[in-house]
């Protein structure tokens, strides 16, 4: 028996990506490279620790970073598809006129806190790089770090004026 290679009646087309989805592909593949280099990075060394008593030198710096890196990543994806954590506790207080001000005032409240957030990490980063600070183990500079955290966060203040922007057209 013949499949049929046409879609089904009752589903609908799938989704085009958006623009935003389409620039943060890399970001995504990064952090999924990441997290893979997490889990390999940690049975290399749990192995070597207890089967030959040959743990990975600077073991726990490393994932320090990859941990570091991988949660950075993950910011400005999470503000992209509007994921953020989000806890319903003072909703039944919101009726009528105030609901329809509250996820606007929340947007404008995650802009705010990303926004600051992003010029802490970018005082921080150029702190660390006149500083010259480095990891010991490693010698990685911890300006990268900081740097990257003031890109994440920025990027991700923009991203949540722009899917406010576009959920309010919609």
């Amino acid at each position: 028996m013949a499949e049929s290679t046409e879609p089904a009646a009752d589903l609908p087309p799938p989704a085009r990506p958006s623009l935003i989805d389409r620039a943060l592909r890399p970001v995504e593949w990064a952090a999924a490279a990441i997290l893979f280099a997490l889990m390999t990075f940690t049975t290399i060394d749990v192995a070597g620790r207890y089967l030959f008593n040959a743990p990975v030198p600077s073991a726990f710096q490393w994932v320090m970073v990859l941990m570091a890196v991988l949660v950075l990543l993950g910011l400005p994806l999470t503000a992209a598809r509007d994921e953020h954590l989000r806890a319903g506790l003072l909703d039944h207080l919101f009726t009528g006129r105030i609901r329809f001000v509250q996820l606007p005032f929340v947007d404008a409240l995650c802009f705010v806190a990303l926004a600051a957030l992003a010029w802490r990490f970018w005082v921080q980063a150029e702190r660390f790089d006149h500083s010259g600070a480095r990891l010991p183990s490693l010698d990685f500079p911890l300006s990268a770090i900081a740097g990257l955290g003031a890109a994440a966060a920025g990027i991700s203040a923009l991203l949540v004026v722009f899917v406010a922007v576009r959920r309010h057209r919609h």
